[in-house]
């Protein structure tokens, strides 16, 4: 049986490929263009490529590394640096022959692997220097990026909605809220306060002290009826222009308390209805 060869030397010295059955070619896939060569280089790739032509069941044998570098253009030394980046990437798998192996000189054998679908973060870090892009960026999918940030929306969330009271985007970038509330109360309180401290200038002037012995007028005699007559007659007593304060302070009391005892009921005589 004739065998038949797939090479052969044309008339002016070169050489020619042919074959009457399908073409078994070598074909990297893909995705080892766009996140592979970034990482291992050109040059890498095309002596996988080589190796993936030569490969006989999963192994190339037959063939001295002097010889595979010639071929590809390269010299040894960087064809074994390529090799050791290959293997550590996980495309090969190099056993070179020891002792009695190598005495008999055995070659290295490659084993042959389908590349990675994954690269690590540690040989981005180790050969790219954080300067790591795909070949075809354009075909990167943003959902990882998309679920980080609904997750971390999520916890900013869930921070302001730990205290639902109040204004939690106050709370959230740690200030104090303002509590109108007891703001207006306490201007409320401040107004009431001018507004009696007038009623009591108008009717006990500052430059008008009170005398010592007078006789009870209505609001003196309706405070004693009610149990009050004798806290305000020993305000009057103590009365003077420095304890203005405290005279006034203690009427207050005595109001209140005939307010109280006749159940918070409406003034009936001049004075009083004048100070309400």
């Amino acid at each position: 049986m004739a065998r038949s060869f797939s090479y052969q030397e044309t008339e002016e010295g070169g050489i020619k490929f042919t074959t009457h059955r399908k073409i078994g070619d070598v074909r990297i896939p893909n995705y080892v263009y766009d996140m592979w060569m970034p990482i291992v280089g050109s040059d890498a790739l095309g002596v996988y490529a080589v190796y993936c032509r030569l490969e006989m069941k999963g192994e190339v044998k037959k063939i001295t590394m002097a010889t595979l570098a010639k071929a590809c253009r390269i010299g040894v030394k960087k064809l074994n640096t390529i090799n050791e980046k290959l293997e550590e990437c996980g495309f090969v798998k190099i056993t070179k022959p020891t002792g009695a192996a190598r005495l008999m000189h055995w070659t290295t054998t490659i084993e042959i692997f389908d590349p990675p679908y994954e690269v690590s973060p540690d040989l981005i870090d180790k050969y790219c220097n954080d300067d790591y892009e795909l070949l075809t960026p354009w075909f990167k999918s943003q959902k990882a990026s998309s679920e980080k940030s609904k997750g971390d929306s999520g916890k900013a969330k869930g921070h302001l909605d730990e205290k639902p009271k109040g204004n939690s985007n106050i709370a959230a970038f740690g200030l104090q809220p303002l509590d109108i509330a007891s703001a207006t109360q306490a201007q409320n309180s401040s107004t009431e306060k001018s507004a009696v401290d007038a009623q009591f200038d108008e009717l006990f002037p500052r430059d008008e002290q009170p005398p010592q012995q007078q006789q009870p007028d209505d609001l003196s005699m309706l405070l004693g009826a009610n149990g009050g007559y004798k806290e305000v007659s020993a305000a009057q007593a103590e009365f003077d222009r420095s304890g203005w304060q405290i005279y006034k302070q203690e009427v207050a009391q005595g109001i209140v308390a005939f307010m109280e005892a006749t159940g918070f009921g409406v003034p009936q005589t001049d004075s009083l209805r004048k100070l309400w």
